[in-house]
């Protein structure tokens, strides 16, 4: 019996949409401060890297050379911006995710919500689409030591529930591999940021949130 769900955030419940511009501002503000000239990256270069944790997301992005200097202020204006973007509702939840969540709730079922973001990302999503009345517990990866399996492990924990009790539903391999170290099922959502490659290991695959009750009722 499933008493738990933990859901990743961007990719999942979440489309980052233009508060993803906050990534491309930040960079800019940084090698500005900085007085560099780089090439900054696409949007498009930048939701490829939708999920992924920080240092992660901006190597490759920010070249090799000049990675050490212009990280540090280039991560404090992109969060910065970004997360003014998301209290701007530059982004949206995907269609129908809080009627599916206030169905899961109304089972009794707790919900737990898992970033590799930062804890004021996270926190501005949770605000500004009300999520934040709807789930039990909100954490981000830097909140742990480790990775998103140790997150999770500690949000199961939060939840009180056991591993075989929980599912962890994401867009990315990460999160099937979060699942995996956490010792419960993962659900793979095929519309997110991810390839579909990436969710090859979960146990289970869904075009579309509202799919999510038939995995629910059949345990």
């Amino acid at each position: 019996m499933i008493k738990a769900i933990v859901f990743d955030c961007d990719g999942t419940l979440y489309s980052i949409g233009d508060a993803i511009e906050g990534d491309l501002i930040g960079i800019r503000r940084a090698y500005k401060e900085l007085g560099v000239s780089a090439k900054v990256p696409s949007k498009g270069e930048f939701l490829k890297r939708a999920g992924y944790r920080y240092p992660d997301f901006f190597i490759g992005l920010i070249p090799n050379d000049l990675f050490d200097r212009a990280y540090p202020l280039v991560y404090k204006y992109s969060v910065e911006e970004t997360v003014s973007r998301v209290r701007e509702d530059k982004g949206w939840l995907f269609n129908n995710v809080k009627v599916v969540l206030a169905n899961l709730k109304s089972k009794g079922i707790r919900l737990g919500l898992v970033t590799n973001g930062t804890k004021s990302y996270i926190w501005a999503v949770a605000q500004t689409y009300a999520l934040d009345r709807i789930f039990d517990v909100i954490m981000s990866v830097e909140e742990v030591e480790g990775d998103k399996g140790d997150l999770l492990k500690f949000e199961l924990n939060e939840l009180k529930v056991k591993p075989n009790e929980a599912i962890m539903v994401g867009d990315r391999k990460s999160d099937i591999d979060a699942a995996k170290k956490a010792g419960c099922r993962a659900v793979g959502v095929t519309y997110g940021y991810g390839e579909e490659e990436e969710l090859k290991d979960a146990d289970f695959k869904i075009r579309k949130i509202e799919e999510l009750a038939g995995i629910v009722e059949n345990g």
